[in-house]
């Protein structure tokens, strides 16, 4: 779907292709915005087969404004995954299920691995890193009763995976034995994964457990990991985030969010998509108190900071003040798309520079100070008072240009003479006068 977002309203849609799954169903899930196109991944299930043979997984690239498809990844999902810990309770993937009775169970714990294409993310080179989820670990949680009416408690187990797959020439290319491009893991010749290993190998839990990552994907480029959600990823009966390196396959930390309790999922599904979040970046406002040696307004070389003035920020909660330093800069932190008053007492011996000393009244008490005068005085007198008046824009929108200036008004001398009119009886009679 397209979505206009100042409206609010749907203006398109496009329907996900159908790769002709056979003996079962397509189920797209996976999704990665990535360089101007969308990624869409899902897998064909095999429900109605139920052969291990018609499990695939499929990625498509949409293209906005084209408004098309193209298959760029397909892969079966038969490849070999790890022995479980009872004979019959394997991990690798199964053709879905909804029924429990032939599921296989140990103790009343479900190992049933049911893959889901939940996840796609982009390393910095254009790799495609595919998270897999396990629908049963969906299906059951933590100590919940089965579908029948006995008093049995199932403790699901969430079986997944984490891929890798080159890009090649806009089409890509899937790991095999542990190689993905020109890199190869430790995970090769481990019977784990596509062609007989696994790039990220070390996805094991806490309780040595295999297969603990259960298809949601973080990446933040320049980090040289991938983050995915994870089961016992500290101790067990828990979930959380593991981090793996895109260059080892190892992971490199680990952390818990939720603990292993009965009102949780255990080692089932329970954390579902990760996303990265970031404090907003700061903002600063601010710059100079100058000495406007020739008064014309403008910072010119040469002309000094006037250092030990106290600027004072008016808040919408309050003021704050700072000292000029430096050569005569000040600086505040201040908060996105908000209105702010700075003033500062004129120095003794000086006066506003002439460029903006216009005083404010109502009809024009707004902000003055474009981004693009940067070296201009920009305060104007409010109550005799110079005063810069402004509204921050979004995050990380600084403006390093709010200046006020100050020009010592110039002591001189000036000659006057009047011209007295001749009279009659003194024809060259002047008057000088001298004005100080």
């Amino acid at each position: 779907y397209s979505l206009n977002i100042p409206a609010g309203t749907l203006a398109s849609s496009n329907v996900i292709p159908d790769p002709g799954c056979v003996g079962g169903a397509w189920r797209p899930f996976g999704l990665k915005y990535y360089r101007d196109s969308l990624y869409v991944g899902g897998v064909c299930d095999a429900q109605s087969s139920q052969l291990k043979s018609d499990l695939q997984a499929y990625v498509y690239r949409f293209t906005p404004g084209g408004n098309t498809f193209t298959q760029v990844l397909v892969f079966p999902l038969d490849y070999p995954r790890p022995n479980g810990p009872n004979a019959g309770c394997n991990y690798p993937w199964n053709p879905w299920l909804d029924t429990l009775s032939t599921v296989c169970t140990t103790a009343a714990r479900m190992m049933y691995p049911q893959a889901m294409l939940s996840d796609i993310e982009f390393d910095i080179d254009g790799t495609m890193i595919l998270g897999l989820n396990d629908r049963t670990g969906h299906q059951f949680g933590y100590d919940n009763y089965g579908p029948t009416s006995s008093n049995t408690l199932y403790h699901g187990r969430g079986l997944g995976d984490i891929l890798r797959a080159t890009n090649n020439n806009g089409t890509f290319v899937l790991e095999n034995n542990a190689t993905s491009g020109s890199l190869t893991t430790a995970g090769a010749n481990n019977n784990q994964g596509p062609g007989g290993g696994e790039f990220y190998y070390d996805d094991d839990g806490a309780d040595q457990s295999q297969e603990a990552a259960v298809g949601g994907l973080a990446l933040l480029p320049g980090r040289g990991e991938v983050g995915t959600t994870f089961r016992d990823p500290v101790s067990t009966v828990e979930g959380g985030v593991a981090w793996l390196s895109n260059t080892t396959g190892r992971k490199t930390r680990t952390y818990e969010l939720y603990p292993g309790s009965t009102a949780y999922f255990g080692k089932s599904a329970g954390v579902g998509d990760l996303e990265l979040l970031s404090d907003p970046a700061p903002i600063e406002i601010g710059n100079r108190v100058w000495d406007d040696l020739n008064g014309n307004g403008t910072q010119d070389p040469g002309e000094p900071g006037l250092n030990g003035l106290t600027v004072t920020l008016q808040t919408p909660t309050g003021s704050s003040t700072t000292t000029t330093s430096g050569d005569g800069n000040y600086y505040f932190a201040v908060e996105p798309y908000t209105t702010y008053t700075m003033t500062v007492a004129t120095p003794v011996g000086y006066q506003l520079t002439a460029a903006n000393t216009t005083a404010l009244d109502a009809a024009n008490l707004t902000s003055n100070h474009a981004i693009s005068d940067t070296i201009d005085s920009d305060a104007l007198l409010v109550s005799g008072t110079p005063t810069i008046l402004y509204t921050t824009g979004g995050p990380g929108q600084n403006n390093h240009s709010l200046d006020f200036g100050f020009v010592q008004p110039v002591d001189g001398q000036v000659d006057m003479l009047n011209v007295v009119p001749a009279v009659a009886d003194n024809p060259a009679l002047a008057v000088a006068k001298q004005l100080n």
